[in-house]
Order: structure tokens, then sequence, then C-alpha cells
């Protein structure tokens, strides 16, 4: 028998020993899940590819790469939170899938072979996916994510082009025309999680609107530029309606074509123009009310056609925005010619700027586009102040910000005054 210290001993040791098997396996465990958690499996991926004569190999790797995208595809819907990111993925998919090729750990053909009568080979695979890699590739789309929900979009009608059946806001019935394509218009970009100016603010400028209808298009976009940024809009819509209506002796068609245009407010560049056209054929009735119905129904297709593709126009350019960086606007009144080379370095060298591109400089002042990727302004104006305000060469100097518009104004002045 050994010694009470002994046995004590030897149970402190057995107890350290059963506590480090213990602690070691949890770890262990722990391991296994971080490492099964970072592991996307697809069990079944399947790719097509066109065959021609002779080329059975060519169409057995385009099948095989086809699979791979879908397999990474799954991948993607799988950290894919909502309806809306799924829709807004397929937007930009592609920019995506390219950067995600590397994101398969390994793969297995299950089956292979030609199929549709010879028409296309097929290659069925199952694969494992790295999530961590999935999740790199998908950066900028979750920037782009944030960066939907920080803008604001108005959409306006434009009076100034008519059809053969002029709409006229101060007429009931127009009016409610008018509504119907600033209503599906509005609601695309809601949807998609964009903010939008209330459809009745906007329907309140139409009166206003028209009395701008013998402007030229130009003056048009202009006075719309300022009303969008008097509302806090970064983007916004304007569209026309064109409506005709034909009889004929049994049927008669009611059509419209709607042209949109998407601008930039700020720099009041067009991101996009679309037209979407929408008919409908009637019998006459005795409700008297048949042009007006029927109408409703073609403004309401010609909406549909436009809507989705100013909204994917818009995403796109932000998921540009998301790789590249945003463009910021500065004007940045330097004071003295010396000041701008040092100031211009400072903003190159801040995290999440991509590049600068001086617009134009004179003396006192510089106008200089900033590609930022982030969306959090605020955070890069709190930057840019404590890297000024730290540099010797704007010793004695205050940075002080005012904004016009998308437009930001720095102006460098002496702390004395």
């Amino acid at each position: 028998f050994q010694s009470s210290n002994k046995r004590g001993t030897m149970r402190t040791i057995i107890k350290a020993i059963f506590s480090f098997t213990a602690i070691s396996l949890l770890s262990l465990s722990a391991f296994y899940e971080t490492s099964a958690a970072r592991e996307i499996e697809i069990q079944e991926a399947v790719g097509l590819a066109r065959m021609y004569s002779g080329e059975e190999k060519k169409a057995k790797d385009e099948a095989l790469r086809d699979a791979m995208k879908k397999a990474i595809e799954q991948g993607v819907g799988a950290v894919l939170n909502s309806e809306t990111e799924v829709e807004n993925f397929q937007v930009v998919s592609d920019r995506i899938l390219k950067k995600s090729k590397g994101s398969i750990q390994s793969y297995r053909i299950l089956r292979e072979g030609a199929v549709d009568n010879g028409i296309n080979y097929e290659v069925v695979i199952s694969a494992v996916v790295d999530d961590d890699l999935l999740n790199q590739s998908m950066e900028s789309f979750r920037i782009m994510q944030q960066l939907t929900g920080r803008k604001t979009v108005m959409v306006i009608y434009n009076p100034t082009v008519q059809g053969e059946l002029p709409l006229n806001p101060e007429n009931g019935n127009d009016f409610q025309l008018i509504k119907e394509g600033l209503t599906v218009l509005s609601k695309a970009f809601l949807k998609r999680k964009f903010e939008v100016i209330d459809t009745e603010a906007s329907l309140a400028m139409i009166k206003d609107t028209e009395a701008m209808s013998e402007d030229n298009e130009g003056e048009f976009n202009e006075v719309v530029s300022e009303m969008a940024n008097k509302y806090g809009a970064q983007y916004y819509v304007t569209f026309t309606v064109m409506a005709s209506n034909k009889e004929g002796e049994k049927r008669s068609v009611a059509k419209s074509i709607i042209n949109a245009k998407l601008f930039n407010v700020g720099s009041a560049r067009l991101i996009n123009q679309v037209s979407g056209k929408g008919r409908k054929k009637y019998k006459k009735s005795t409700s008297g009310m048949d042009v007006f119905e029927n109408m409703m129904i073609a403004i309401n297709q010609a909406s549909k056609q436009v809507r989705d593709k100013l909204v994917n126009s818009l995403i796109e350019r932000l998921y540009e925005y998301a790789e590249d960086g945003a463009p910021l606007m500065l004007r940045v009144e330097t004071g003295k010619q010396k000041r701008q080379t040092p100031f211009l370095r400072i903003l190159k060298k801040m995290k999440g700027v991509t590049g600068t591109d001086t617009k134009s400089s004179s003396r006192n002042e510089m106008f200089i586009h900033v590609y930022y990727k982030g969306t959090d302004i605020d955070e890069f104006f709190m930057d840019l102040e404590d890297i000024f305000y730290k540099d010797r060469r704007f010793k004695g100097l205050e940075l002080l910000k005012a904004q016009a518009g998308d437009v930001f104004v720095l102006t460098m002045a002496d702390e004395e005054d």
C-alpha cells in the first residue's frame, strides 16, 4: 500500500490526465465542427454543353465547368438570406462566379454521357465548396447589399413627350394613368430594398413638372435633379408615356410606350435608358370607360417591361462601386497650391480608397473624385480628419466640411480665423 500522500498525488495526476483528455477531446470536437462549418457539401450539380460531331471531349470539359459553376451557385444559395439577395445575386452572378472558381475543394463525377438524343453532353457531380473562399468572393456583394439600403431613388413623370393621346395630370383619369406607371416603377425599387421618395410626394410634383411641359428635356432634367437633391435622393428616374388608341370596327387597341431614364443626382450622368411597350385589344362596351380601363392595362404592361431593367442597372452600378470604390465628389479649397499634392497623397493612402481622379484644379482649389470602397461616409471623413491634423504639413490649419448636394466641400482655414 502507498502512503496517503502518494495516493493523493496519484489521484491528482489521474484527475489531471482525465481533465487534459477531456479538454483535448472538446478541442478536437470544436476543431472538427469549425472545419465542417467551413465546407458546404453539394449533393448533385448538373452541367450541360452542346455536343458537336467529333468534339465529345470538348463538350465533356465544358459540361464539367458548367457543373462546377452550378455547384458554386448552390453554395452561394446556402449563404444568401433573403429573396432580395437571391434576385440581386442573379444580376451580378457572372462576376462573382469568376472570383469563386477556386472555392471547390473537391468533386466527384456521379454520371456523364450524351443526352437529348446526342444533342448535349451531361456531367453530374457532387462537390465540396470551401465556405471561407466563397465568403471572400461575396465580400463585394455584401457591400453592395448595404449600399442598396442606403440609396434613395425618386421616380417622376416627364410631360415633355406626348403621344397621340396627350396625358394631362389635371384630368382625373389621366392622372390615374400616370400614377399607374409611377407606382409600378417605385414598387420595383422598394422590393429590392432601396429607399424611394414617397409616391404621393412624387405625384404632387407632377403638377409642378406640368408647368415645364413646354421646356426642352435638358431643362426638365436639370429641374428634376434639383428636386431630387432637395428630397435627399441620390438617383432619379424620369419616364414618359406615349399613349394612343386605334379604333376598329369590331375591336380597338389601346397602346402605350414608356421610355424611362435613370440618372445619378450628383453627376447628372445617365446610367441607363430603357423602353417598354404595352397593348390591349378590347371590344367596345356601354360603360364609357373603355379607353381608360384598357389604357391602364397597356401602361401597366409597358411599366413592367421597364422596371427590372432599371433596377438591375442600378444594382450593377452599385456592385461596381463595391468592387472598385464609389466616387466621392470633393471640392477641396486649399488656399495655396503647395498644399494640394500632400493632400492628394493623404487621400491615396487612406483605408478603403482605391484611387483618386483630379477632375480640375486651380491655384486655390481642386475638384476630385475619390473612389472609396466602403459604406460609411462619416467614417471616411473621421479618418481623413485624424490624418490631416497629425500631418505637420498642415499644422495650424483647420479642415472644415460642408455639403452641396452630392459634392463635399472641404476648406483649409487658419485656426486663428
